[in-house]
C-alpha cells in the first residue's frame, strides 16, 4: 500500500511534465503517444524530471534511495533530484525569481502559499491529473 503512495506522487509529478517537450525533444503528453494513462510504465520511452527538495544534513541521497530506483524501473520516468542542505528560502527565492525551475517541488512545507501566489504563472494545479491518473 505504501508503494501506491509513492506512485501516486511519482504519476502525479510526471504527469504535468509530459505535457511539454523539453530541449526541442519531443516528450510523451497526456494525449498523445508514448503516454500509458491506465497502466505500468508511465511513459513507453524514458522521461527525466529536475524535481528540488529541502533536506536536512541526514536525509539519504534521493537517487540511491530503493524506493525511487524501484518506481524509476516501473514507471519509465527518471528524476534528477537537487536536494538542497542548506540555504533552503534563499536557494527558493533564486530559483523562483530566474525562472528556471525544477519540473516540480518535492515534500512538504517547501514552498509556502505565498511563494505559489506571488509566483502562480510557474505553478500547475494538478487536481484534474491526480483525479483523472492517480489510481488511489
Amino acid at each position: 500500500m505504501r508503494r501506491n503512495r509513492w506512485l501516486v506522487v511519482v504519476l502525479a509529478l510526471a504527469a504535468p511534465a509530459m505535457l511539454f517537450a523539453a530541449g526541442g525533444v519531443e516528450s510523451p503528453t497526456a494525449t498523445g503517444p508514448g503516454f500509458n494513462a491506465t497502466g505500468l510504465p508511465i511513459a513507453k520511452s524514458p522521461v527525466t524530471l529536475t524535481m528540488m527538495t529541502n533536506a536536512v544534513a541526514m536525509t539519504p541521497d534521493h537517487n540511491t534511495l530503493p524506493m525511487f530506483i524501484d518506481l524509476e524501473e516501473r514507471t519509465n520516468v527518471h528524476v534528477e533530484w537537487e536536494q538542497v542542505r542548506s540555504g533552503w528560502n534563499e536557494k527558493k527565492s533564486l530559483v523562483l525569481a530566474s525562472g528556471d525551475l525544477p519540473d516540480a517541488f518535492f515534500g512538504m512545507l517547501t514552498v509556502s502559499d505565498t511563494d505559489i501566489l506571488t509566483n502562480l504563472p510557474f505553478f500547475v494545479p494538478l487536481n484534474d491529473l491526480i483525479a483523472k491518473y492517480g489510481p488511489h
